[in-house]
């Protein structure tokens, strides 16, 4: 699913009882105003996607700070998806797109976290 689709798709979701949150963040790196600015650490992005997605995404919690300081300033903006975790009763993500966006500087990425019936 494209980004751009990402709004339809979510209006069509809005009376979904399964629905616990949807989100289009930044799982996130970007470097706004870094010499490195314009780098977006996809293999980051792509690797906490596959986290945040799987039947332990709890797991998100255990990334080293270091490493969070490697993939960008960003990066530090996964509290919200931890939020999101927390709020669907640590329910797995379902990914529906994921972007590096190299005019915004950063990855995009859009999940729904459903709640279990």
């Amino acid at each position: 699913m494209a980004l751009h689709d990402l709004e339809s798709y979510l209006f069509r979701l809005k009376n979904d009882p399964a629905m616990q949150a949807a989100l289009r963040e930044d799982p996130g790196t970007h470097l706004m105003g870094a010499p490195e600015s314009g780098l977006i650490d996809e293999e980051f992005d792509r690797d906490f996607l596959q986290l945040i997605s799987s039947e332990q995404p709890g797991r998100i919690l255990g990334i080293p700070g270091a490493r969070l300081d490697a993939a960008g300033f960003g990066a530090w903006e996964i509290r919200q998806w931890a939020t999101a975790l927390s709020a669907a009763a640590d329910a797995p993500a379902r990914i529906l797109a994921y972007e590096p966006v190299t005019g915004w500087e950063t990855g995009c990425a859009a999940a729904l976290f459903e709640a279990a019936a």
